[in-house]
């Protein structure tokens, strides 16, 4: 639903984490989100904690692109005592 809404990867990911930190304050998990114009020909994605996205261009190379972020539930956690 967020992805309907939302604008870009960013703004769907942070829709997540809010979601997932007001139903199930206590989990963690990890996503990416992206979106593609065809049109455009570019490719927007946003990263929480997954493993990097790879992009398999039609040339048949790969590419595994640069990707940050915490896991999603993570930034309100408190440091370990």
């Amino acid at each position: 639903a967020a992805a309907i809404e939302e604008q870009t990867p960013e703004q769907v990911l942070e829709h997540a984490d809010r979601a997932l930190r007001s139903q199930r304050p206590e989990a963690i998990a990890t996503a990416g989100f992206a979106a593609y114009d065809p049109s455009a020909r570019t490719l927007h994605y946003a990263h929480a904690g997954h493993l990097p996205p790879v992009l398999c261009r039609a040339d048949g190379s790969v590419e595994e692109l640069v990707a940050e972020g915490l896991p999603l539930g993570m930034h309100h956690m408190s440091a370990p005592t």
